[in-house]
This record gives structure tokens, sequence and C-alpha cells, in this order.
């Protein structure tokens, strides 16, 4: 359940403070949040607009994570404390400009490892803290008779910690980089061409730096590096799209030609590791992408 109020307290100003209440019942385990919101809006002049925000969220843990054996069934939701701050600012030639930081305060996060629990103890318990910041910068073309389009980028950093003195490091989501394009123009008779490119930082993962061979298995045990030290290769991609559109009186049909990946980056998924452990291939994601389809709308 939630509830919000839009408070116009001058021409200029508007705050939208609310609440909104989550329960969760989780393999017989009840988890209930209170979660209270609060916005504003604020023209400083009839064209900039500055902006802000500030909330409580929960998640949930994983319903694997309350196993008596191998997890906690004592866990209680993970926590974050989302604050945010920008401005916006109309541009000439129908351009607009969205600027906003942000910081997440985690709390109450998973640590330990999924796996059998010692006599007396937890696998896993909710003391791993974690943090979030950055920025994004959004430009915008409004729509026009002939074009439409947006250039998005973020800036960010995504870190987690184990517990209180705990040395910070990177968590599994951290994307350093992130760039969207988008565009859209009119051609005129019906035609739209578009395209659309994006670029994402590699995502870290835990390497494997060599094995032990345990004879009574017959079985390569991997040795990880340090969590989190390495990179998958950085995603890039550009697709292109040709619409034809034909309007009749209570309908419209369009023709489409999507081509995917036209630049046919071999963009890396995640590496695979051979049987020993030792070398490793990196598995790419799909290739160029041709796709013909047709949409009706009525």
């Amino acid at each position: 359940m939630w509830v919000e109020d839009v408070i116009k307290l001058r021409s200029n100003f508007t705050i939208v403070p609310g609440l909104r209440v989550e329960a969760y019942d989780l393999q017989n385990h009840f988890l209930a949040s209170v979660e209270p919101r609060f916005s504003f809006r604020w023209f400083l002049t009839p064209r900039l607009l500055l902006k802000g925000s500030i909330g409580l969220y929960h998640e949930p843990p994983a319903l694997q994570d309350f196993d008596q054996q191998f997890g906690n069934p004592n866990l209680q939701l993970l926590q974050a404390i989302q604050y945010s701050g920008g401005f916006e600012y109309p541009l000439p030639f129908a351009l607009h400009l969205d600027v906003v930081g942000f910081y997440s305060d985690r709390s109450g996060l998973i640590n330990g490892f999924l796996g059998p629990a010692a006599p007396g103890q937890v696998a896993l318990a909710n003391g791993a803290l974690g943090r979030a910041y950055g920025m994004e910068v959004y430009l915008h073309h409004d729509i026009t008779s002939r074009l439409f389009g947006w250039i998005s980028y973020t800036l960010s950093r995504s870190e987690q910690t184990f517990g209180l003195n705990q040395p910070w490091a990177l968590t599994t989501f951290d994307e350093t980089h992130i760039l969207s394009v988008i565009a859209s123009y009119n051609l005129g008779a019906g035609f739209i061409l578009g395209a659309r490119f994006r670029y994402v930082t590699g995502e870290p993962y835990t390497p494997i730096v060599g094995s032990t061979y345990n004879s009574d298995t017959d079985f390569y045990t991997p040795i990880y590096g340090a969590t989190d030290s390495a990179r998958i290769d950085s995603y890039l991609q550009l697709d292109v799209r040709l619409d034809k559109e034909f309007a009749f009186d209570r309908w419209k049909l369009d023709l489409y030609l999507d081509c995917w990946n036209v630049t046919n980056n071999a963009n890396e998924e995640f590496a695979v590791y051979d049987y020993r452990d030792r070398t490793f291939a990196k598995l790419p994601g799909y290739p160029i992408l041709p796709l013909l389809g047709i949409r009706g709308e009525y």
C-alpha cells in the first residue's frame, strides 16, 4: 500500500511526501517495512528547475537464503536510503538538459556464502554494507515533425563491504560508464530511420587463477583470485531500423527492418574455463542480426 500527496507551497515550489507499506510472506517468514519518501521540484527561474528526493527502500532476500542449513531462517529485509538531486534546463534547438546526482546507502545486505553452516552457526547474515553513487546527464530532443532522440550518460560506482572496518570492494553490478544514444528521423512519405548506440563498461567478475587436482574425485578444484578483480570486455552495440508506415481510416500498418549489432561486435557475455581451469575462452553475444517485421494498430 502506498499514498502520496502533491503539495504546491508556492507557484514555483512543489513537494511530494509519500509513504509506502510492504509485507512479504516468504516460505512462512513474514517480513514488513514502512518506507517514507519525499521529493521536491523548485523553479528557481522560469527556465531552471531544481529537483531532489530522498526515500527508504527495502528488498527481501532470495527464498533459498532462508534455508535452515544452507542459509539463515532469521534473515531480515535488505535496506537502502536513496538520495538524488539535480536540475533541468531547456536549451536552444528544442533540446532539454537534465542532470542528476545520486547516492544509495545500503545496509542489511547478505554476507557469507550459501553453503552448509558449521554446528551452532549460520551460513548467511544481514551484516554487509553497500553504497552506490554517481551522476547521470540526459540530453533529449523534443518531438518535432522530423527529429526525435536523446543522449544519456551515467558515471557510477557500486561498492560493498562485509562489515564495519572491512575494506570496500566493487560489486558484480558495477558499471562505470553507461552511454546510450537514440535518434529517429522522419524521412517523409511514411519512412522513418532510427538508430541506437550503446556502450557499457564490462561487469566485474572473480577470475580463476589456477586449480588443484583431487585424485580421489578425479576433479580439478578451481583457485579463485581476488573477488571481482577482473572485468569482462566492455559492451558496444549499434542498431539501425527503417520503418515504412501506411495510414488507413481506422488502422495503421508498419513494416520495419531491424539490424542489430551492425558492426558485428563480439560482445563478451562471460568467460568459459576448460576442465582444468587453466585456460578460458570468451563467450560472445549474438552477431549481426537482421529482423524483418510487420505490425498493425487498430
